[in-house]
């Protein structure tokens, strides 16, 4: 016959109950960082793209130029359709990637993420997006697949502006320009292949702890599809800066691909330096020399800084915007 053993009983579940009381004491402090990286994240995200853009006014002080205010509102709006449009191409990206994202929690997560470039270190508005794309269901592979995308596909498509204007920027060369940014073109979109970026994902993968895989799913048409409407998002940012230069000193439409050229060469030098936000002031000094050809060096130099102002400017009202949705 089996014999009673009350103490035995009241002391395991007294240690049931402390186990218990532990767990959910470890739940709720989980749940309150969260509830603070909520609200802490987007403030640090808007602080960068404040002190960019007090930087950049300041810098543009600096300049005895008179900014044509219509052309700088036509620039700003440019811009503000430029950053509209990356969102919801972002969007587009990550659910055929199969995020269940809704389009206004994936307009709300780049806008808001995307000021994250303003942060030192390159990788602030990545690393935002795939933790506000966490919070909203996204699996961590989908989430991180879909942000290094966007980034070579932007990449890709700034620097194919760069390819095509070789023959006005090196008239010397004409047919050889010609003909080397052809095959520059042809390489780039074979490196666009889903075989390709598999092993570049499948590399990313190996340096992340957790064992996480990234792979994509898609085809080849659809990369392609997507880096046709990221050389929209580049002709609609270009455009944006032909109308910033021209507010400082009128510019003919006819230089548009050799400032599509400079913009893509200017952003990815912003990138070689990692401590410097976005490349700000890396990327103003090179877009002002390449510029130089086009426009007066003072010239070049205002209005490579008054097109960063309106770009930050546009992005930080976006932002705003977005998280109202």
């Amino acid at each position: 016959m089996r014999q009673e053993h009350p103490a035995a009983d009241e002391r395991n579940a007294t240690e049931d109950m402390s186990d218990s009381l532990a767990r959910t004491s470890a739940s709720t402090r989980w749940q309150q960082a969260r509830s603070l990286l909520k609200v802490v994240v987007p403030l640090l995200l808007f602080l960068g793209a404040v002190v960019a853009l007090a930087g950049g006014w300041q810098q543009l002080a600096s300049y005895q130029f008179a900014v044509h205010l219509p052309l700088a509102g036509a620039a700003f709006a440019t811009l503000l359709v430029a950053i509209i449009w990356a969102s919801l191409v972002w969007t587009y990206m990550a659910r055929m990637f199969g995020a269940p994202l809704g389009w206004r929690a994936g307009i709300k997560v780049y806008a808001t993420s995307n000021l994250g470039k303003y942060l030192p270190g390159k990788v602030g508005h990545v690393v935002a997006r795939v933790y506000l794309a966490q919070e909203r269901g996204v699996p961590l592979a989908v989430g991180t697949t879909a942000a290094v995308v966007d980034i070579v596909l932007y990449i890709a498509a700034a620097l194919s502006f760069g390819v095509l204007a070789l023959p006005r920027l090196v008239p010397a060369y004409g047919g050889l320009a010609t003909t080397f940014g052809v095959l520059c073109i042809v390489v780039g979109l074979a490196l666009l292949h889903p075989r390709v970026l598999n092993r570049v994902l499948g590399g990313l993968a190996k340096k992340l702890p957790g064992g996480t895989r990234f792979h994509l799913e898609c085809g080849y048409g659809t990369i392609l599809l997507l880096f046709g409407l990221y050389l929209v998002l580049i002709l609609l940012t270009t455009l944006g800066m032909l109308l910033s230069l021209s507010a400082i000193q009128p510019l003919a439409l006819v230089v548009l691909s050799e400032l599509g050229a400079v913009y893509g060469i200017s952003y990815v030098a912003g990138l070689i330096f990692p401590f410097a936000p976005n490349g700000v002031g890396v990327r103003e000094g090179v877009m002002a020399t390449l510029l130089s050809g086009i426009l007066p060096v003072a010239a070049a130099g205002a209005g490579s800084v008054l097109f960063r102002v309106l770009q930050v400017s546009a992005e930080g009202v976006y932002a705003l915007i977005a998280s109202r949705l």
